[in-house]
């Protein structure tokens, strides 16, 4: 299972299955974290860097170390280097990479399960949400690719089983949508500014737990902008997230200022 969701496993993937076809290139593939829950499941999440375009290959180092060729016990030493032996034992084997002018980064989900009945248990679950759509994340959506023999799929960020409504939290054109629908209620100056344009970031995202997207909202006067956080629980535990943030910034309006609490959306 290690195997099948592994540094070399992924890179195939990517390279065989969602970059052909495309004028897409592989910059690196980096593991980001690791979830075990025995005897059930494991998840293994990946940063996938892409670039397309020129390629832009890094200067080199100028940062003033100076050849001297001063004879040392028989050698040559640099001023300003530090000693191999040093190098070696601070290097973790990354070299400088050459970048590309357009780049990319996409969030890549490996989720293995172990026990066979889960894993039918799972698979079915994956089947009915998802069915066969294709799995397309530089074009569409990341939907879920199932691997039988080794009882595993993957999927990309913001498509996530569990998260039902993160893909629309992550879509720029709903977000701003959302966002202008309720402008009077996001922004300061109400009745005299609107919204622009959203920019969103993620910050945190667990797969099938929790994600975390910071947005920050331009606005027109430019005073008016706003940076928010917005969080995406399973299920349906939203609505009730959002009602008891309602009472507890109701019982704040009546606590003659011993509690402050930002008024969250309507």
């Amino acid at each position: 299972m290690r195997s099948a969701t592994g540094h070399e496993a992924i890179t195939a993937f990517v390279e065989d299955r969602i970059l052909p076809g495309t004028d897409w290139n592989l910059v690196k593939v980096r593991r980001k974290s690791i979830r075990l829950e025995p005897p059930h499941a494991y998840w293994a999440t990946y940063r996938v860097r892409i670039g397309r375009g020129d390629p832009v290959f890094p200067e080199p180092d100028d940062g003033g170390s100076v050849f001297d060729p001063v004879a040392a016990g028989g050698g040559l030493s640099y001023s300003g280097v530090e000693p191999l032996e040093a190098i070696a034992a601070n290097d973790d084997g990354a070299l400088l990479e050459p970048s590309w002018s357009e780049e990319r980064e996409l969030r890549l989900v490996a989720r293995s399960v172990f026990d066979p009945e889960h894993w039918l248990a799972f698979r079915a679950r994956i089947v009915e949400l998802y069915g066969d759509r294709a799995c397309e994340p530089l074009g569409g959506h990341g939907f879920p690719v199932i691997f039988d023999e080794t009882q595993h799929v993957i999927w990309f960020y913001p498509i996530d089983p569990n998260l039902h409504g993160l893909w629309r939290s992550a879509d720029p054109d709903e977000v701003l949508q959302l966002f202008r629908n309720h402008a009077s209620e996001i922004l300061d100056h109400r009745g005299r500014s609107s919204i622009t344009s959203v920019r969103m970031e993620l910050a945190r995202y667990v797969p099938e737990i929790s994600a975390i997207i910071r947005y920050d909202v331009a606005a027109e006067p430019a005073s008016a902008y706003k940076t928010m956080s917005g969080k995406a629980p399973p299920g349906q535990r939203g609505a009730a997230m959002n009602r008891s943030t309602n009472d507890v910034w109701n019982a704040a309006q009546d606590s003659d200022g011993r509690l402050e609490f930002p008024r969250p959306p309507r």
